[in-house]
């Protein structure tokens, strides 16, 4: 090939077939695509030529420069208008996009000028009609007419697949393959495929090929469409049966500041936090997202609008119109008390009259038990809305409100009685742009818009045990707290690739008011049964505004090595408080010395203002720290290291150092918190095992430990609590677990959590260590239509605290029914 080519430049190097056999040469076999499309750019810019310019549109295509794409393709159109191969090729691009008005126009014109040259584009149109049986038909003529073209069997394949037809599916696949072994989009679809199939193994196995080609190639995800539910489906094989942390590896490898499903992968990855938290049905397969997944999301769907919703209960790798209705029912048992919840879910996808997507659910649950926490309530509505109608333009939309009551413990002593009841509302927008210039080169703007609601309000009695003559022998109060907070974000951000650099920056500015009233009616009850009352009335307005000026550079050179670095310029000003600004610098490195081994370290310092949404980058080299309640700036130290050891075997062991400022620390199920602790460290390391054994079956594991240290409180305390742990920082922590998935659609989850020992308040008393078990199953029908699942925490009824005089949920059961239409 080469020797062809060296002969044929030598007869004439500026014979355009030529110049486009050798970019194809430079960007096929050696991997340098932008020196190929600098040869076609130089020769196209003084000489412009239907070839040419082809190729420039099929290799900027294949890169996911779509703006570039259809630049070149409509160039070469204008030249040759009788020539329907650009009618052809640009239908296809604008396919990719889901423009499938413009592209049946388009694939309507090449018709009439040389059929057999777009009935695989037409078939292709006809599956993103939702027209199965028509996509095949024309789909095949068009393999008659060219049988070696690879990715008109994928199409051909992803068509039999919807229909119905798995091994006609599969032995297209098989045909895609082997015109095209090194196309990672093959795999992709095998993992698509065998994730809606329940065939867990079979994905695994297809996800690494894939992810295999996708570092030797280049990845390759153009018009393949993700959902922020599910992310990419190689990183999605490994989440299927809970091996997260081998998940987040890939997701971290292979994440892109200019692909959507990067963000998506790194929003739904599990990233348990220093401080547990209360068990909820939601998370009882061990996910625990952390506080940066909204910013996440919101990032990847300005990239992909599209992205905002996916089939409800399969998988739908080319899009094509859709709507699907998911409504949800179940009862909810726990301490010999039944409640219920249920919730409906509408998802959609339109092509017409823009490409659209749109996702509605609304949901509403009462739970009750035998303790006071164990009785809450709550409802609530989410709606997104994404379409991208250009190459160059997306529109965002996002929004829900909610209300509850939740469940809050009574603290009933011989001397003591507290009773406290919580009504919270809350209210969040966003609306959000993005433009394409160019090939990695995006501008993004969003604002949200936020309030939040609260409405506390209790009674305590205070009995005297040993009553002093001139003092109250008894003390009851009634009293009650409003709060709400209103706040509007504005959010500019720009990223740039250069080589292999890409530079993020952008401004953000934000403002608001916090509202605040309340008051305490106080009756203080004498032994000679004198009674004397007590009014207390407060109320205040506070206006704050905020901001941050960010710019941040990664590097990338090559597949072992990655740095990252970035400073951030933050401010707040609340009303009567001194403003406060911040610098805060963050950077880190990835190396990868063998194969399967990835060591990285980061340095981040973070301050926030009031509202925490953003558009600038939130991980540093993959890494984020741990989630804290910390209002005050923050210093991390992060330090991970993956080792994938052989095909089913994966570690993972990271280590955090964090210097936190202004911690409130709550306690569960109360409106307690320790809340004066100015400064402290901590300290936490965990090492984690993932097992693939095959058949279905992932087993997983993490052990750890912590350390922590209060450094400094509030004047008033004096020092107390100074040099003691932070409260509810355990000291051991373990989660092991098994998931088995089976192709009769059957998935089950079995986990053993374990909580050591930690301080309950300032003066280091213990709070116990507590074992409890969880377990999930769910099973669905063949057709999807409907799926049922039994969800327990604390299976085994362990009794333990979490806090003095603060008691855990027993064993709660759910049983739950899904319907889809």
């Amino acid at each position: 090939m080469y020797a062809a080519y060296d002969r044929a430049r030598a007869i004439d190097p500026t014979d355009p077939n030529v110049i486009a056999f050798g970019a194809s040469i430079k960007a096929d076999y050696g991997r340098d695509i932008d020196g190929a499309l600098a040869d076609l750019y130089k020769v196209t810019g003084t000489n412009p030529n239907f070839a040419l310019l082809n190729q420039i549109g099929l290799l900027e295509q294949g890169r996911g420069a779509f703006v570039e794409a259809e630049a070149a393709f409509r160039r070469a159109l204008e030249l040759e208008p009788q020539n329907p191969i650009p009618y052809t090729n640009l239908a296809i691009l604008l396919l990719e996009q889901s423009r499938v008005e413009e592209a049946g126009a388009l694939i309507d014109k090449a018709l009439t000028l040389d059929p057999p040259t777009a009935y695989s584009a037409r078939g292709r149109y006809l599956l993103q009609k939702g027209k199965m049986a028509d996509a095949i038909e024309a789909m095949l003529a068009g393999s008659a007419v060219n049988p070696a073209h690879s990715n008109d069997q994928l199409i051909l394949a992803d068509a039999y697949f919807q229909n119905g037809d798995y091994e006609l599916a599969r032995q297209t696949l098989d045909n895609a393959d082997r015109l095209d072994p090194r196309a990672p989009i093959v795999p992709i679809l095998r993992t698509a495929f065998a994730l809606d199939l329940y065939l867990a193994d079979e994905a695994i196995l297809a996800a690494r090929e894939a992810l295999r080609r996708s570092r030797a190639r280049g990845g390759d995800y153009a018009g393949i469409s993700v959902s922020q539910q599910s992310g990419s489906y190689p990183v999605e094989a490994y989440r299927f049966i809970n091996l997260h942390d081998w998940a987040r590896f890939y997701a971290d490898r292979t994440f892109d500041p200019f692909e959507a499903q990067g963000y998506f992968d790194q929003a739904i990855v599990s990233r348990p936090g220093l401080f547990p938290t209360e068990p909820t049905l939601g998370a009882a397969e061990g996910t625990d997202v952390n506080s940066a997944a909204l910013n996440l999301s919101v990032q990847g769907l300005l990239l992909d609008p599209l992205a905002i919703a996916g089939r409800i209960g399969r998988y739908d790798p080319l899009r094509r119109p859709f709507l699907d209705t998911e409504v949800r029912g179940g009862v909810i048992t726990r301490g010999g008390e039944v409640g219920w919840e249920t919730g409906v879910t509408v998802n959609g996808f339109s092509n017409e009259p823009l490409p659209t997507s749109f996702s509605l659910s609304a949901s509403a649950n009462e739970a009750r038990g035998d303790l006071m926490a164990d009785n809450e309530s709550g409802r609530g509505i989410t709606f997104s809305l994404g379409t991208a109608p250009t190459a160059a333009d997306r529109f965002v939309f996002m929004g829900w409100a909610n209300e509850g009551k939740p469940g809050l413990s009574d603290i009933n002593q011989y001397y003591y009685f507290n009773h406290v009841e919580r009504d919270a509302a809350s209210l969040f927008g966003v609306a959000g742009w993005s433009h394409t210039f160019g090939y990695r080169n995006v501008l993004s703007a969003a604002v949200f818009a936020t309030r939040n609601d609260t409405l506390d309000k209790g009674e305590t009695w205070s009995f005297s045990s040993n009553p002093t003559p001139g003092l109250p022998e008894t003390i009851n109060t009634l009293w009650q707290e409003k709060q709400r907070v209103d706040g509007l974000v504005g959010a500019v951000s720009h990223a740039i690739g250069i080589g292999d650099f890409n530079l993020r920056y952008g401004l953000e500015a934000q403002a608001g008011q916090l509202r605040y009233s309340g008051f305490t009616n106080t009756r203080n009850i004498y032994g000679s049964g004198y009674e004397q009352y007590v009014q207390d009335t407060a109320a205040s307005e506070s206006p704050f505004r905020g901001g941050r000026a960010y710019a941040d550079l990664s590097w990338r050179p090559n597949d072992w090595f990655e740095a990252q670095a970035g400073v951030h310029r933050t401010f707040l000003d609340v009303k009567d408080v001194k403003p406060e600004f911040w610098l805060s610098p963050r950077f880190g490195i990835g190396v990868s010395p063998f194969e399967g081994q990835w060591l990285r370290a980061a340095y981040v310092e973070n301050a926030e203002s009031f509202l925490t949404y953003s558009l600038g980058p939130t991980t540093t080299v993959g890494l984020i720290p741990n989630d804290t309640p910390a209002s005050g700036p923050t210093k991390s130290l992060i330090l991970r290291w993956d080792a994938e050891w052989t095909p089913h075997i994966f570690t993972a062991v990271e280590y955090q150092q964090q210097t936190l400022n202004d911690l409130n620390v709550p306690v569960i199920n109360t409106l307690e918190s320790f809340d004066e602790i100015e400064e402290a460290r901590a300290e936490w390391v965990a090492a984690t095992l993932n097992v693939w054994l095959g058949h279905g079956i992932g087993l997983f594991g993490t052990v750890g430990a912590a350390t922590s240290e209060i450094l400094r409180t509030r004047e008033d305390l004096n020092g107390r609590g100074v040099g003691e742990p932070v409260p509810y920082i355990p000291e051991r922590f373990a989660r092991a677990g098994i998931t088995f998935v089976h192709p009769s659609r059957l998935r089950f989850t079995l986990i053993q959590n374990f909580i050591g020992g930690s301080s309950g308040n300032y003066d280091n008393d213990q709070l116990d260590s507590y074992w409890t078990t969880d377990a999930a199953v769910t099973w669905e029908t063949p057709d999807r239509r409907l799926q049922v699942g039994v969800t327990a925490l604390n299976l085994f009824d362990h009794r333990y605290d979490f806090n003095f005089d603060v008691p855990a949920p027993g064993r709660t059961v759910a049983a739950t029914v899904k319907a889809r239409f």
